[in-house]
């Protein structure tokens, strides 16, 4: 096992090697081709992630005329998730796959109990019976980014666990204390504020931040499954090792999200039809 330092000067120079080359140009021709796709970007932005959210327009943050792709809720556990890996990547945390200590776990699962409270008493409130509290999109938001930190640091240990070899993994608590959530709820509420905002050039850069999010979640969980899948089990030594499983997994995100999507409108378009029949 090596301690974070040590693992880091293993990653001091991975922005030159040719491996990089195939990320990187997905992930360019990837941006360029959304941004310049001739949509409006609301229009793409939904498209994208309907297979992925329900998108409630009265569940949904707006932005004057534009709504975001995701409802409160999924826009909170998405931002939430990345907020929480851009966190622990600033930590130095990126070889570590011990577990956290249990009033980590503990809080991170009562963190999933409030929001599926919050859920049902929500969907109480949408069909109409009765429920316990006047729900908000705000409580929503909040719940949401509950689920998703405690989604991350699960995501982040099996990752942990299944990637790293031996040799550069470092057997400490990805998170240390759950002191952490306090760092981890201020960013959560700086970017609730953002959203409350509501400013017309805010709207494109929030937009494209849930999309890449989206993309990061499917595609994390897709690494982890294609590297157990193909003999790759803890024999990375440094983020580069995985550059061609994570081209694939990149793929393989943009594949299962796009068929969601499309079977998503196919099914409504069909509903629709029966509907006016």
């Amino acid at each position: 096992m090596k301690n974070d330092s040590q693992a880091g000067i293993q990653t001091s120079r991975w922005w030159s090697d040719r491996r990089l080359l195939g990320v990187v140009g997905l992930l360019a021709v990837s941006i360029g081709a959304f941004l310049l796709a001739p949509w409006s970007l609301q229009d793409k932005s939904l498209a994208a992630l309907h297979g992925l959210c329900a998108q409630q327009p009265g569940h949904s943050f707006w932005f004057g005329d534009a709504r975001l792709p995701f409802d409160a809720r999924m826009t909170g556990i998405y931002g939430g998730f990345l907020i929480v890996g851009i966190y622990l990547l600033s930590r130095g945390r990126l070889y570590r796959s011990g577990p956290p200590p249990a009033s980590v776990l503990i809080t991170a699962a009562v963190f999933v109990a409030i929001m599926g409270v919050d859920g049902v008493n929500s969907t109480l409130n949408d069909f109409g019976m009765p429920y316990v509290y006047e729900p908000s999109n705000h409580l929503r938001y909040f719940t949401g980014a509950m689920t998703g930190t405690s989604l991350a640091l699960f995501i982040w240990l099996i990752a942990g666990g299944v990637l790293w070899s031996p040799q550069v993994a470092i057997d400490k608590p990805i998170m240390r204390s759950w002191k952490e959530f306090l760092p981890i709820a201020a960013l959560v509420t700086m970017f609730w504020a953002l959203l409350q905002m509501q400013v017309a050039f805010l709207f494109a850069p929030i937009a494209v931040f849930l999309v890449i999010s989206a993309v990061i979640v499917v595609s994390s969980i897709a690494l982890v499954a294609l590297r157990l899948a193909t003999g790759g089990f803890q024999k990375a030594l440094r983020p580069l090792d995985l550059s061609r499983s994570a081209v694939v997994a990149i793929l393989i995100a943009y594949a299962v999200m796009s068929s969601i999507s499309g079977a998503r409108f196919m099914l409504e378009s069909m509903a629709t039809v029966q509907a006016g029949g």
